[in-house]
């Protein structure tokens, strides 16, 4: 008698998933009938404290990110630290933000299941870039931030001229957020906030899937005036009109 392959894997996935009921429900699923398995389930959503990229994320217009964020009470800050190598290790620019943060409501039924739908009010804003070219450009610009000169490294408050009409940064905002809480194998917190897709109009949609998690810190919260803190290294040279793209992931 001969086996082909196929025959050979069917055989092995009968002996190995009478002690698994998620194999089973794998091994007796189809296309037009895919398995129902449970979901894990989602931790209480506590979001106070720090959470942190796990690693270097990977961004569109090759662009890099790690993000932070800091949660206190009903206040959030969040730090959006972009790059130009694959390692996040030459910064090109850090966008900042902050304000508070309330549920969606009760009549509001998540479109993710397991997940929770969070309206986070941006109050605040703040930009520091780590490139001449691109202070050089906002410094032409004049309508990103206040009256004086861009300086590489030295944060500037969007606030008072309600963002950056530049890189599309608006001040105040609502953004829509979509947030789960699970545990990871070892047994930390990991946050999931939602993906929002490039926006082509004014509307604001709330996301549908997630971004890659956050870590929760085991170290005490910072204060929220922590990412004023200068950074003096610089990245290397690149157009101001490739970093205008990271407005897609901001906004």
């Amino acid at each position: 008698m001969v086996f082909n392959r196929l025959d050979v894997t069917v055989v092995l996935c009968d002996l190995q998933t009478g002690g698994c009921g998620p194999c089973q429900l794998v091994h007796k699923s189809t296309l037009l009938y895919p398995p129902i398995l449970d979901l894990k389930p989602p931790l209480p959503l506590h979001l106070t404290g720090e959470w942190v990229s796990m690693r270097c994320e990977i961004k569109h217009h090759g662009l890099f990110l790690r993000r932070r964020l800091r949660v206190s009470g009903k206040s959030w800050h969040a730090e959006y630290w972009f790059y130009s190598d694959a390692k996040c290790t030459l910064p090109t620019i850090l966008a900042a933000a902050e304000g508070n943060y309330a549920g969606a409501g009760s009549g509001v039924k998540p479109k993710v299941l397991g997940a929770s739908d969070y309206d986070f009010h941006v109050e605040r804003g703040f930009l520091t870039v780590f490139e001449k070219g691109l202070a050089e450009s906002l410094q032409s610009d004049g309508k990103c931030g206040p009256s004086g000169n861009w300086q590489v490294g030295v944060a500037r408050d969007l606030t008072a001229t309600g963002g950056c009409p530049a890189l599309g940064i608006t001040l105040p905002t609502t953004e829509y957020e979509l947030v789960r809480i699970e545990s990871d194998s070892s047994g930390n917190a990991v946050l999931f906030l939602g993906q929002s897709e490039e926006r082509k109009g004014v509307k604001k949609e709330r996301p549908t899937h997630f971004q890659p998690p956050l870590l929760q810190c085991a170290t005490p919260e910072f204060p929220l005036t922590h990412f004023l803190n200068s950074f003096n290294g610089g990245g290397p040279s690149r157009s101001a009109s490739t970093l205008l793209l990271l407005v897609v992931f901001l906004v």
